[in-house]
């Protein structure tokens, strides 16, 4: 029985840290959004920045659950990232290398902000929260659909600039056919 004090305490942390990811993201994103070239990534990000404010109010019930109050914690992780793809834009500015940086980015944030939703997940079942662990299966459902739309986008980007780079031989594939 000492595990679940700590357990509750690891799963709090993880809340604590989720939260700052997601407040961090719904501020970085639409400052994002117009520094990107591309219309297909510019959408998503649109997109991404509206769930995003919808994953940070779902993260605020499981606090009220919890009866604990939502704190301004950044993620250190989240924060280095959001951080990076500023500087690179500000370094580099518009163009669809630093548009498939930007996806590279965000793909890794929600591999990231996955894992720890499936961390959360297991802290809340072994602790019989199931509202709790619902609430956290839904929101992870969402961040899996960000990531397959992150994959699509990046395999999509990264195939159109070798295609307009000529170093892929599927060009000649293509042309040919």
């Amino acid at each position: 029985m000492e595990k679940l004090p700590h357990t509750k305490v690891l799963l709090l942390e993880l809340i604590h840290s989720m939260h700052g990811a997601e407040k961090e993201l719904c501020e970085t994103l639409p400052k994002l959004k117009d520094s990107v070239l591309a219309l297909d990534l510019r959408e998503f990000i649109e997109k991404e920045a509206a769930e995003k404010k919808k994953q940070q109010g779902q993260l605020e019930i499981v606090f009220a659950l919890l009866r604990e109050e939502p704190s301004r914690i950044y993620d250190d992780v989240v924060h280095y990232l959001s951080q990076a793809k500023d500087h690179l834009t500000e370094k580099y500015g518009r163009n669809e290398v630093s548009d498939s940086l930007m996806i590279v980015f965000n793909h890794a944030i929600s591999i990231y902000l996955i894992n720890m939703h499936q961390k959360a997940i297991s802290y809340s079942s072994v602790l019989g929260y199931n509202e709790i662990t619902r609430i956290l299966k839904r929101s992870l459902h969402v961040e899996m659909e960000m990531k397959e739309k992150l994959r699509m986008l990046e395999w999509s980007h990264i195939h159109l600039e070798r295609m307009e780079s000529g170093t892929n031989l599927d060009r000649n594939i293509i042309t040919l056919n």
